[in-house]
């Protein structure tokens, strides 16, 4: 009996313990979060999250808990963490910060649909009223990576800043300077009818070129054995080599033309954001 009540006692001061401390958590969660303490910030931010009744306390701790979830890297989770914020009011002094937070986290992970979503529908709460730079420029860095340059374009005239600034950012959009997308697609089917092609077509000269003699010598060397009556060693050798050979260049194809497309879109954004960074 005495065992018992003694648990009880314990659960009880726990449970007041908590209680009473939890309106102070988020001063410690702050002090985690500049001391980049980020694994023991998120689990303090748990902890009020469970505890508390407060919505005001739980929006600071969701705030937080994504702040240092973005800290980690982890991009994605961060912008879950964020999106948790059920803030519609444009008044509110959090929805510009949440919008700003989810839409960057969304962005960082390449989630550029999500980021440009994010965005839109802070347009459509705040009725366009407040155009907020960085939440828009998120918006035009997202619509670059898309390839879609006409609705950045647009995006960029509502910036307020200096127009000598919206001139060089215009000229960015002209045809000759926007970069081309590689269609991933059509670089395999190429790769697929004539092997090396699709390397080419992402200006990899050099690797289309050993890809091409590689199948046309996997081919030659089982043609030839087959010729002589070597058919087990033509078919097993020579063809499981083009098979490979063959199959390999196509993903290859298709990968390289992905990679060719982000480094592309890597330059351009980098020329926009020192453009924007200098005005």
């Amino acid at each position: 009996m005495l065992k018992y009540f003694l648990i009880y006692i314990f659960l009880c001061v726990t449970y007041i313990t908590n209680a009473q401390n939890t309106n102070y958590s988020i001063d410690k969660c702050n002090n985690y979060l500049k001391n980049s303490q980020y694994l023991d910030c998120i689990i303090e931010c748990e902890r009020i999250l469970f505890y508390t009744d407060s919505l005001n306390i739980k929006k600071q701790a969701l705030l937080i808990k994504g702040l240092a979830e973005k800290k980690q890297h982890k991009y994605t989770k961060a912008s879950e963490t964020f999106s948790q914020l059920r803030i519609t009011n444009p008044n509110d002094s959090l929805f510009t910060i949440k919008t700003y937070q989810t839409a960057l986290c969304n962005y960082l992970a390449e989630n550029y649909e999500e980021a440009i979503n994010t965005i839109t529908q802070w347009e459509i709460f705040n009725n366009q009223k407040d155009i907020n730079e960085d939440i828009i420029l998120i918006k035009i860095l997202s619509l670059n990576s898309l390839f879609r340059f006409k609705e950045a374009h647009i995006e960029v005239n509502k910036l307020n800043t200096n127009s000598n600034t919206v001139l060089k950012l215009n000229k960015l959009y002209h045809k000759r300077k926007t970069p081309r997308r590689k269609n991933p697609e059509l670089s395999k089917n190429m790769s697929m009818i004539i092997p090396g092609l699709g390397q080419c077509y992402s200006s990899r000269w050099v690797e289309g070129g050993v890809s091409f003699i590689l199948n046309a010598g996997a081919l030659a060397f089982g043609g030839y054995h087959i010729y002589q009556g070597y058919y087990f060693t033509g078919y097993i050798t020579g063809f499981t080599l083009l098979h490979k050979f063959h199959s390999g260049g196509m993903k290859r194809s298709a990968t390289l033309a992905e990679t060719r497309n982000k480094k592309n879109i890597i330059k351009y954004n980098q020329k926009f954001i020192e453009i924007w960074e200098n005005h």
